[in-house]
């Protein structure tokens, strides 16, 4: 009776800590959706796009400013894990994963965030994002050029702002006494700009 009464109150713990553990869980992902939700209407896209699976992710890497086919690697690489495909599911997860850091890295450029920023969206997203989401300390800036391969400097994509970005460079280079620089990365600034085109951090 001893033993069996250990062991039922062993399989209460346990199922108690189940509960827990599930209920813990549905918190964060209701959580991290409103907060994708709110980052998708800050980035000018609608929010019910963030509950739709897979298309998000598309919708994600899109206002991230990434190539479109990065999308198509972390779709793929859920795909291959569901299907539990041994080899390809480790290889896809590997650059799924880098293709998420890539991700980060662009929207920390557009939220004016540095690369530290970007590892802590990568590695905590269900935590990050709902206080990016939520938290009106965090503003959306699509005029901010990012590359299409995230930190790997290459074509850049100047979203809405490519317009005047361009208007910009030929003022700058009509007027060379106004070339300004960037003091954290050394990145020549636009005349009239407030944030530098590279890194992202506020010209002062």
């Amino acid at each position: 009776d001893f033993i069996m009464r250990g062991v039922l109150k062993m399989w209460d713990f346990v199922v108690m800590f189940g509960i827990f553990f599930i209920m813990i869980i549905i918190v964060l992902l209701v959580l991290y959706f409103i907060g994708l939700w709110k980052l998708f209407q800050k980035a000018g896209k609608n929010g019910w796009e963030a509950i739709v699976p897979f298309y998000n992710t598309w919708v994600l890497v899109e206002i991230s400013g990434l190539a479109w086919w990065y999308a198509l690697i972390i779709m793929l690489s859920s795909v291959t894990t569901v299907m539990d495909m041994d080899g390809i599911d480790s290889l896809l997860s590997i650059a799924a994963f880098i293709a998420n850091f890539f991700t980060c890295y662009n929207i920390s450029k557009k939220l004016h965030k540095d690369t530290g920023f970007a590892i802590l969206m990568t590695l905590f997203p269900f935590i990050m994002i709902p206080i990016i989401g939520l938290s009106s300390n965090y503003q959306f800036d699509d005029k901010v050029i990012v590359s299409e391969n995230g930190p790997i400097q290459g074509t850049t994509n100047h979203s809405e702002g490519s317009s005047s970005s361009e208007n910009n460079s030929e003022i700058s280079s009509n007027q060379p006494n106004q070339t300004r620089f960037c003091s954290y990365c050394g990145t020549q600034i636009d005349t009239g700009s407030k944030y530098c085109g590279h890194c992202g951090k506020e010209i002062k």
